[in-house]
């Protein structure tokens, strides 16, 4: 199926896909909102740009919603075509400071008040029994509930993400979503990863943790270590500070948030024939003889390139 781009104009579903040139589209882990980058051509033998700030978009592949989003931002120049960025509900999250106070809160509800605050349409979210006490003074609200996550995943040892579909804000588990990036050429199917292009990879221990340390009341509660990395790689140590009702989970937080530090970072990056499928937080599998990419890898962020009816994907992975 081929690619349409439409346009919601005064609850109205507009084609805009004919006049359309460059379409590209890039998420990111770390950010909470996908965002959607088109130019529109213009000309006196064209039709008029309907395209305006504040309009929203919707990026489809037949019945799949890739993205949605609202044109916050327009550059015209000169008889050029006019390019445009749209953004996912999630960036209004990005870009707004709150205060927010829990006690005793649990995560799911802390995260639903928040999005219900800003408007937001839910979608899934799971029920975390993780309980949140903690003043959150002008904080980014996209640090908010990335910090919540965080103390989810301390207490759990499970990670999980922020993602927009088909217009809600879901939660959702990072781990094991694996996919399989496959394109179509001349009606066959080819698994996109045997023809990378431009891998690169590199290896890094600069942002290990090794050591973690928990405190409470300024006194030491209790250290965790990895001595095999100590031994490799030196003392890289952090401190976590836990409220003293919280001291009988303070050893779970600190083997989890030493399990998902100590370690040798890997990142990689390759080039990729495109699948809508392909977000940050998937898997992808990828075996490169020439640079060793050979494992499971987390997609990092990903960008999405369409142009003369070709579709590309520059990928970032991590492990």
């Amino acid at each position: 199926m081929a690619h349409q781009l439409w346009l919601v104009k005064s609850n109205q579903l507009i084609d805009i896909t004919p006049i359309v040139g460059g379409i590209s589209w890039r998420s990111n882990a770390a950010e909470l909102s996908i965002e959607l980058n088109f130019n529109v051509a213009i000309g006196p033998n064209l039709p008029k740009n309907p395209c305006a700030l504040g309009d929203m978009v919707i990026l489809k592949n037949g019945s799949l919603e890739i993205t949605r989003g609202i044109i916050l931002n327009q550059k015209k120049s000169g008889k050029d075509p006019v390019e445009y960025a749209a953004y996912e509900y999630g960036f209004y999250l990005n870009k707004s400071d709150a205060v927010y106070r829990f006690k005793k809160v649990r995560a799911d509800d802390a995260i639903r008040k928040i999005l219900r605050d800003f408007n937001l349409p839910i979608g899934s979210i799971p029920n975390f029994s993780t309980s949140i006490s903690k003043i959150y003074n002008n904080k980014k609200v996209s640090d908010i509930i990335k910090d919540i996550l965080r103390q989810v995943r301390r207490s759990t040892g499970k990670r999980y993400m922020f993602e927009q579909r088909n217009g809600k804000m879901h939660i959702v588990l990072r781990q094991g979503m694996k996919i399989k990036a496959t394109f179509r050429l001349d009606g066959t199917k080819y698994n996109a990863a045997d023809f990378i292009a431009d891998p690169s990879r590199d290896l890094d221990v600069t942002d290990m943790i090794n050591s973690v340390q928990v405190v409470s009341n300024d006194k030491l509660v209790l250290t965790k270590t990895d001595k095999a990395m100590i031994r490799r790689f030196g003392k890289f140590q952090k401190t976590i500070s836990v409220d003293k009702k919280k001291i009988k989970e303070a050893s779970k937080n600190a083997q989890s948030e030493l399990n998902q530090l100590s370690k040798i970072t890997e990142s990689g990056k390759v080039v990729l024939m495109g699948d809508d499928r392909v977000k940050a937080g998937r898997v992808l599998e990828i075996n490169e003889k020439y640079t060793g990419l050979k494992n499971d890898y987390t997609i990092k962020d990903v960008t999405h390139n369409l142009s003369n009816g070709i579709h590309k994907m520059t990928v970032n992975l991590e492990r």
